[in-house]
Parts: structure tokens; C-alpha cells; sequence
């Protein structure tokens, strides 16, 4: 929906917001086409019928193009800092806004944090939304594909505080063994991936070199009450229960490993919630089959 917002100056002024079109570079030929939206408000269906060669209807594209498209990540983060602070027409103002951030200096294709959509139907990327004490309420969600649009998915209830989150994760992050050399290791900035039953906190950790791409160490995932750090997220997930289906015999022993490294670290420092944690997501995983 069209989102309108009281000028930041305070004049009594109002600033329209109203998505018009996405821009398509051909990376051969550098032809620039500006895919419309297939609702256009009165200023942008004035530009439409003036340079009609330029713009291009989504029903015109191939599927293959039409599923590859980005999500609108500005647009969203357009709304979401809106629904932030002033709710939904009737709602009461929330007084919310977006978690801070620290600034995150990995390539774009890292530090935007998509994700794959069910059926290969494309990416999207999440953003949290916190009220005023900083408790997270919902998701914003951009998709990108054929059902390109953004959405947006509140809890049934507030969760915690967003430095709750921040500092269990990092707490994870600085009790694994380093895996990178000194002054090569990054970490990128908390990501939010919509789950079934609540919402996946990633983090994760990347070995950076020059003239050469960042390189995967470890991502560490918090989900509910439990936090399980691993190579990756699909082994986080792995170790945590997450998912069905015959594991592989390098998977289950990789996992394995990585939640009896959890216990003896939480061991070591006396965090015996984090050794309960990971002691019952070893025994979630010992209850799944390995593959000969």
C-alpha cells in the first residue's frame, strides 16, 4: 500500500512514497530497461506515457528473468521503518524503529542476508522491526521472483530485546576456537530468516584475504531458546533438529562434533545453560539416522 509520512521538518508537510519501476541493466550490452510496476500512481503513469521505449510490463518478461529478480530491499526498509514508528493505518503509533546496526563492510552479496524462497520461487531478504523498548514485533519480508512485493509478518507477541540477541550471538561467535588468522576474520551483521514456528537469528563469521572472495568459517544461529554454532547454517540448523530426511554419514559425524565442541567450551566457562542447550541438541541429532 502507498505510505505517506510528516515531513521530518515538522512543517505540517507530507511526503508521498509510491514504487514506480525497477531498473535492469544488460550486463553485455549495457541496455537499461525499467521493468513497471503493474500499479503506478498518477506521477509515475505520467513518465510511463511520455517514454513509453523505456519501460517494459512484467508480463513481458521471460519466466526465467521474472524469477530473477531482486527483492525491493529499499522499498521494504522504506516500510518497515514506517510500520516501525507509526503501525498500520488505525493502529496506535508504536514509537518503533529498525535495530541498529553495526557497519557491515562485506561485499553486497554477503551483507544483504537473501534467502532461498520455498519451490525456487526466488530470494528475500527479512528486516526486524522493535518497538520502543527494542522488542522485536515482526518482519518485514521483500521477496523477490515471480511473487515480487514486500509483506509484512508481526508476532503474535513482542520477543526479546534485540541486544539480547545480539549478545548471545556474539557470546557464541567468541567462545568458538578462531578459525581464521589474526586480523583476516569479519563477521557480518545479525540476519532474520522467517521460520515455521518463530524467527531464525543468524550470524556469521567470514576468513577475508586480499584479492581473493571472503571464505565461510562459521555461523552460529539462534533459534528459541537455543543457540548452536557450526560451519555453516544448514549444519546449525542440522545439529539444532532442524529439517527431516537421512543425514549423510560426513554430516551427522561433522555435526556431532560441532555440538560436543559447544558442550566443552560451555564446560569450560561454567555456562551450564549453554551445556544444557547443546547437550539436548546432541540428543535430538542422535535421534535421526545416518546414511551408511
Amino acid at each position: 500500500y502507498p505510505l505517506s509520512r510528516r515531513d521530518s521538518l515538522g512543517r505540517g508537510e507530507y511526503g508521498y512514497v509510491h514504487h514506480a519501476a525497477t531498473a535492469m541493466v544488460n550486463a553485455h550490452t549495457g541496455r537499461l530497461t525499467l521493468i513497471r510496476d503493474d500499479s503506478l500512481d498518477p506521477i509515475a503513469l505520467t513518465w510511463v506515457r511520455r517514454y513509453p521505449s523505456l519501460f517494459v510490463a512484467r508480463a513481458a518478461l521471460a519466466p526465467d528473468l521474472l524469477a530473477a529478480l531482486p527483492p525491493e530491499t529499499d522499498l521494504a526498509r522504506l516500510q518497515a521503518r514506517v510500520i516501525a514508528r507509526y503501525g498500520r493505518r488505525g493502529e496506535t503509533p508504536p514509537g518503533g524503529d529498525l535495530p541498529g546496526t553495526t557497519i557491515d563492510s562485506l561485499p553486497a552479496a554477503i551483507r544483504d542476508g537473501d534467502f532461498a524462497l520455498p519451490g525456487g520461487a526466488g530470494v528475500a531478504s527479512a528486516m526486524p522491526v522493535v518497538d520502543a523498548n527494542q522488542h522485536v514485533t515482526g518482519l518485514v519480508i521483500a521477496a523477490g521472483g515471480a511473487p515480487r512485493g514486500v509483506y509484512w509478518d508481526p508476532l503474535p507477541r513482542p520477543s526479546v530485546r534485540w541486544s539480547t540477541i545480539s549478545a548471545r550471538l556474539k557470546a557464541a561467535l567468541d567462545s568458538a576456537p578462531a578459525l581464521a588468522p589474526p586480523g583476516a576474520s569479519r563477521r557480518g551483521g545479525v540476519r532474520v530468516i522467517p521460520a515455521g514456528d518463530g524467527i531464525l537469528y543468524v550470524q556469521s563469521e567470514f576468513a577475508v584475504r586480499p584479492d581473493d572472495a571472503p571464505q565461510l568459517v562459521r555461523s552460529v544461529v539462534l533459534a528459541g531458546d537455543a543457540v548452536v554454532t557450526a560451519r555453516s547454517v544448514a549444519q546449525a540448523l542440522g545439529a539444532h533438529g532442524a529439517g527431516e530426511g537421512t543425514l549423510s554419514a560426513e554430516e551427522f559425524r561433522a555435526r556431532t562434533q560441532a555440538l560436543y565442541a559447544q558442550m566443552r567450551q560451555a564446560l569450560q566457562r561454567g555456562d551450564w545453560s549453554a551445556f544444557g542447550r547443546a547437550f539436548e541438541a546432541l540428543g535430538a541429532l542422535a535421534g535421526r539416522r545416518a546414511a551408511p
